[in-house]
């Protein structure tokens, strides 16, 4: 998106304990550019780690200032990517099939699929409602086309007993926790765009949604769509959204008004805590960031039409945190009675 500040892929040579995010080879270094609060990802992980537990995981970051070959780059969040580990997504590898060599073995290893418009992996399919894949982990081009062939036929299968009103395959709470979290932030990829992460898990032999992903574009930062009524999920082009086809059950809505009742005083107790604490932590290294990137009061890729009247960095916080109470507003109108 030709942005200036560059967000990075870090691996290492062998496993570490980076900041202490947890032993992995890989992490990842993202700018945040768009997002002039510099917080939006790191809260947003943060809730769905502590309070949106019904995932099983959730990537852990940290704010950072980065410097390379001597030279300052700004703030940036230090993030645990999506990947296949004993610490992060908890799953026998798929890959290690291609060993054993014996698909009736299929089901007891698991993959992370990525809901993808772009289908830029190795392994990319559309669904036989719409939904564009690819297989995020492992990489398509670890597997035989075989394997390959399978994941595309059960991903359809689950999808096939989805738009059935069959849901005994997916694992209903995940799916719950996923959708608020990306509904209180209404993160536009959300609507099945591009980083709505699934994988099947062979402990239960369901699917499972998450882990979350990518939110400097959330709470109120994307220019095509700031007000905080409506559902993203209602955006779907096509009608290509699982979460739409959930929503005709009540025994989903129901699941949502329960983890909404349970979830809410916990997200209100985070923004005025860890939130708070966030922010006092870098307030002493924005000021050096944006003058490394001066865009306060600037408008940059989809930003929102009025960003120009907000040239410091305490009202790109105010209008976060204005956006954010109005959102939980609406959310509460809809989630503590019968919403469609």
């Amino acid at each position: 998106f030709n942005a200036p500040k560059k967000s990075y892929t870090l691996k290492f040579e062998y496993k570490q304990d980076f900041l202490g995010l947890g032993k992995h080879k890989s992490f990842a270094l993202i700018a945040n550019y768009f997002d002039k609060t510099l917080l939006r990802n790191v809260s947003a992980y943060s809730l769905a780690k502590k309070v949106f537990t019904k995932m099983s995981w959730a990537p852990s970051a940290k704010t950072v200032n980065l410097f390379i070959d001597g030279v300052y780059q700004g703030l940036y969040s230090a993030v645990e990517s999506v990947k296949i580990a004993k610490n992060r997504v908890n799953i026998p590898d798929i890959s290690d099939l291609v060993a054993l060599q014996d698909m009736t073995a299929f089901d007891e290893y698991g993959f992370i699929l990525e809901v993808n418009d772009r289908l830029d992996e190795d392994f990319n399919f559309i669904s036989e409602n719409k939904v564009p894949f690819s297989l995020k982990e492992p990489d398509g081009s670890d597997l035989t086309p075989e394997i390959c062939n399978k994941i595309e036929e059960k991903t359809n299968q689950i999808e096939a007993e989805v738009y059935a009103g069959n849901f005994s395959n997916i694992d209903l709470y995940s799916f719950a926790d996923w959708w608020i979290v990306e509904e209180l932030a209404k993160n536009t990829d959300s609507q099945f765009y591009s980083s709505c992460y699934m994988y099947f898990d062979p402990s239960d032999k369901k699917f499972h949604m998450g882990p979350v992903w990518d939110f400097d574009l959330g709470f109120g930062n994307n220019g095509v769509d700031v007000k905080t009524e409506g559902f993203q999920a209602d955006e779907a082009q096509n009608g290509a959204n699982w979460i739409l086809e959930l929503r005709k059950s009540e025994e989903f809505k129901n699941i949502v008004k329960e983890r909404w009742n349970t979830c809410k005083p916990l997200i209100e107790s985070y923004f005025s805590g860890e939130y708070e604490e966030n922010l006092s932590n870098i307030k002493k290294d924005v000021d050096v960031n944006f003058i490394r990137w001066p865009i306060l009061g600037k408008s940059v890729w989809k930003a929102p039409n009025d960003c120009e009247s907000r040239t410091t960095y305490d009202s790109e916080v105010e209008y976060f945190k204005t956006w954010k109470y109005n959102r939980i507003t609406w959310l509460s109108s809809q989630f503590e009675k019968s919403f469609q």
